[in-house]
């Protein structure tokens, strides 16, 4: 089964710091032009500018591992459950700004407090989604899984070369990871795109 990964991305970063939030029109932000007018609205709000004075830099799905959105606050308490989103890199003036985005709302982060290292965050990410759908199938222990082996690659389509299909949508070339797993003794592997993992072989239970 194919998990969705709105970006690709948990940003378990050892300290994280959190500015302001805002909270933006409810929107199930299914599209990168949602995202980004939220993104926008929240920045402006936030600093006092028209959002003509808004340039997007960069924008990623991002899968947050918790209510925080990857802007935690020291103390807090977040509700431990994935939410599907966005990072905005946006910039005004020579200034540049992260607008996190996830369950209708935004969170302005302290761009210089809290590093993001893309790559490294999306495959963080895409493991422990891979670990935990691997855990929900076997019925094991999140902790008793291991990940041994992880590379960049070029998938064929958007299968992941994991079946075939006359769709001709799914024939482009996507960029992902495979990435190995181990539970007692067997190796399962995962094949993914930067937002989405899919067993592959599919498991079959004993």
């Amino acid at each position: 089964m194919r998990l969705l990964a709105f970006l690709t991305m948990s940003l378990l970063i050892s300290s994280f710091s959190f500015a302001n939030e805002k909270t933006g029109t409810a929107t199930s932000l299914e599209g990168e032009e949602e995202a980004t007018e939220l993104a926008f609205a929240i920045l402006s709000q936030e600093l006092g500018v028209d959002k003509k004075d808004i340039v997007l830099i960069h924008l990623s799905r991002i899968n947050w591992p918790d209510s925080s959105l990857g802007c935690a606050k020291p103390g807090m308490m977040y509700t431990q459950a994935i939410v599907p989103g966005y990072m905005a890199l946006l910039k005004v003036g020579v200034n540049q700004y992260r607008v996190h985005l996830g369950n209708g709302r935004g969170l302005v982060c302290n761009l210089k407090q809290i590093p993001l290292k893309l790559d490294e965050v999306i495959l963080d990410n895409l493991k422990k989604m891979a670990t935990q759908d691997l855990a929900d199938k076997l019925g094991a222990e999140i902790s008793n899984i291991t990940v041994v082996e992880d590379q960049t690659m070029v998938w064929p389509d958007t299968n992941f070369g994991c079946s075939t299909s006359s769709d001709p949508s799914v024939s482009k070339s996507i960029r992902g990871y495979l990435i190995k797993l181990e539970y007692q003794g067997r190796v399962f592997e995962y094949r993914t795109s930067r937002s989405e993992v899919e067993p592959c072989p599919a498991i079959e239970l004993d």
